[in-house]
């Protein structure tokens, strides 16, 4: 079994506890597509399936669960049509880099912009969203890492990997009802 299997067959694993702990909070769905994607991944790759035939349909799904307004059903039909259509019709591979990307830097937006409303609104700053938001660009940088066929691109993923684990078990602890820190601003005094 090669490291990159082993690895991802760990993540794969990892990745079911933490949708146990983020049950009845709104970010149980997004946990649930995280393992899913993560354990679909290494189940493709042992059948000797192309597991990116699935990846865009799950992340585009993922992003649905944090979209807050209608357009919520529209990327839920988006991520269903990619699920169905992009392994019955043979669509070009930098299709699959552009949809990826685009809606991985979208998630990572929703998710940063989840931890500053919050931050604007409570004067705290809650560490799961802080940790979800280094989540969410770990993911990007993974996927840079492999579209861009970066000379080192197989370790950064690696190490990106083994790091998203980390993060995992993390989850598996905190949920968004965690611990804020407050954030600690004086006041200007005018002389």
């Amino acid at each position: 079994m090669s490291i990159d299997l082993l690895i991802g067959f760990t993540s794969g694993l990892v990745w079911i506890f933490p949708v146990l702990k983020q049950q009845k909070t709104r970010y149980f769905n997004y946990f649930f597509l995280l393992m899913l994607t993560s354990g679909s991944g290494v189940f493709l790759q042992l059948i000797h399936f192309y597991p990116t035939y699935f990846f865009p349909g799950f992340i585009i799904l993922a992003l649905a669960t944090l979209i807050r307004n209608k357009l919520k059903f529209l990327f839920y039909a988006l991520g269903i049509a990619a699920l169905i259509c992009v392994p019955v019709f043979n669509i070009p591979f930098y299709v699959f880099l552009w949809i990826s990307a685009a809606t991985l830097m979208a998630t990572f937006i929703l998710i940063l912009s989840d931890l500053l409303q919050t931050m604007a609104k409570t004067m705290s700053v809650n560490i799961f969203l802080v940790l979800l938001s280094l989540n969410a660009l770990i993911e990007v940088l993974k996927f840079f890492d492999i579209a861009l066929s970066l000379e080192n691109g197989s370790t950064y993923y690696t190490m990106g990997e083994l790091l998203s684990i980390v993060l995992a078990v993390v989850f598996c602890f905190i949920n968004i009802n965690s611990k804020s820190f407050p954030i600690g601003i004086k006041a200007v005094e005018e002389e």
